[in-house]
């Protein structure tokens, strides 16, 4: 009787057929995956940390009220040129963080100047207060109204103030934003931005600056970015 049962193929047969290159060209397209994974891995860990609330305290032990989704400065112009300035790079050329004063100098001028110029004061003292993660983080104040005058001067007394000119337009934009969160913004307001131009959180004119900073240093710990 013949014996029917038939050998198995080897893994040279398996592989007739099979143009010689095709080991090389898999292994090359699991290299440009991999490069593919490494380039996106920020991106999806910081939609992560934003909308997953993963390394961002959550607003059961914020000081501030963390708004999301973040406003993108990339959508509005006045905004995103802040991050091209020079003095908004650290040394080693990684964009900052930064916390702004909402300014609106449109009516009673003196007086509106000097509510700003307190909020700016304590933003300043909170970036420094951070210690040696100063580098990571700028203050800023995105104004509305005023005159070119009144501006400089407080400018002058603010080393590295980010002065943003902002129209009807950005203001918008803000209050799209805080409407997430049924925040109306005030004047004297803080918001907070990440390095990537996204702004997340808002605080009060009224807060103090101990809470600002408690925020701040736990968020620059956990960042990965800026």
């Amino acid at each position: 009787m013949t014996n029917s049962r038939q050998t198995p193929p080897t893994n040279s047969d398996a592989t007739q057929g099979l143009p010689q290159h095709e080991p090389n060209r898999r292994l090359g397209q699991l290299k440009l995956l991999a490069l593919f994974g490494i380039a996106i891995a920020p991106v999806f860990l910081a939609a992560f940390m934003y909308f997953g609330n993963f390394g961002v305290p959550d607003t059961s032990t914020n000081n501030g009220t963390l708004v999301l989704p973040p406003l993108q400065a990339e959508t509005v112009p006045e905004l995103t040129e802040i991050w091209q300035r020079e003095t908004m790079k650290q040394a080693d050329d990684k964009p900052k963080w930064l916390l702004s004063v909402v300014g609106d100098t449109r009516s009673q001028p003196d007086e509106a100047l000097e509510r700003d110029e307190a909020s700016l004061y304590l933003a300043r003292q909170v970036t420094v207060a951070v210690g040696k993660d100063q580098n990571r983080i700028g203050y800023g104040w995105l104004q509305q109204g005023g005159t070119p005058e009144s501006s400089n001067s407080v400018v002058d007394r603010y080393a590295d103030l980010q002065l943003v000119s902002i129209g009807s337009e950005a203001e918008a934009a803000i209050q799209v934003w805080l409407d997430n969160a049924g925040i109306s913004a005030q004047p004297g307001d803080f918001v907070l931005a990440d390095p990537n131009g996204n702004f997340i959180m808002h605080y009060p004119k009224a807060t103090d600056g101990k809470a600002i900073l408690e925020d701040l240093k736990r968020l620059l710990k956990v960042s990965k970015i800026g």
